[in-house]
């Protein structure tokens, strides 16, 4: 079975999308792609980011990861049919970098980190605009300091509703037309007939 892993900061609002988004499309559109190709993510948080927290006298969270994904995400998904309640964020590490195939940073800064923490996985890491139409996905609005804002934040006192339906649309689409591209760098045949 080939692997692939999605990649973010703390694994609880782009990659989980990336993740479930993905494996929606490979269930409608390739039948048996889904017991072919293991869809999963993962968080690693950038240094650039963690040096920006440190500076500004903040510290990550402890624990970082263990978490569902945010509430906006899981509703959004939900919107779509899809099911993400026993998603729980887990770090990159050695071991998932090892078994996958295919590493996909959601955006570049992603990319990079892993790259850095793990170079020797060069050949096999890109980003998501690296198989599909550059893309910028915009930064969230009103973010309180910290890595991420808090569930209750992001119910309760933002836009992070919308904002970020408007992101998943945007993973989706660049999902919808990278998938081909994913499939030939995971030497994963298509079925007859199948627009994948």
């Amino acid at each position: 079975m080939k692997k692939i892993v999605f990649v973010c900061s703390v694994n609880r609002w782009r990659s989980p999308m990336a993740e479930y988004l993905f494996r929606d499309i490979l269930e409608k559109r390739g039948r048996d792609l889904l017991s072919r190709i293991d869809v999963s993510s993962a968080g690693i948080v950038p240094r650039k980011e963690e040096e920006a927290l440190f500076a500004q006298g903040l510290t990550l969270p402890e624990p970082l990861f263990g978490y569902r994904p945010l509430a906006c995400v899981m509703f959004y998904l939900m919107q779509r049919g899809i099911d993400s309640f026993k998603h729980r964020s887990r770090p990159l590490n050695s071991r998932i970098i090892e078994e996958a195939d295919l590493v996909m940073g959601v955006v570049r800064k992603h990319k990079e980190a892993v790259l850095e923490a793990y170079p020797h996985a060069e050949q096999k890491t890109f980003c998501l605009e690296d198989f599909s139409t550059p893309f910028t996905l915009p930064e969230i609005a009103n973010e309180p300091p910290g890595l991420m804002p808090p569930d209750t934040f992001c119910m309760l006192e933002c836009d992070h509703w919308e904002f970020t339906d408007q992101v998943m649309e945007m993973i989706e689409a660049r999902l919808n037309e990278a998938s081909p591209r994913i499939l030939d760098f995971l030497g994963v045949r298509r079925e007859a007939g199948s627009d994948l």
